[in-house]
């Protein structure tokens, strides 16, 4: 399942494209395959050498 923000493309500048798989436990692979993933306002910080998704619902 491949998830994109086309909203971000529309309000920034994109210089670079990143493409990373998520790790998802119980409660939220069911939320996706419903169809109830928002990353509306999340991003994703870089700590160290692993990339955090922030604020997602």
């Amino acid at each position: 399942m491949r998830i994109t923000n086309s909203r971000a493309y529309h309000d920034y500048e994109i210089f670079e494209h990143f493409e990373a798989g998520i790790n998802l436990l119980g409660a939220e692979v069911k939320a996706v395959k419903l169809g109830n993933a928002d990353l509306t306002g999340s991003h994703v910080r870089i700590m160290g050498s692993e990339a955090y998704l922030v604020g997602a619902k």
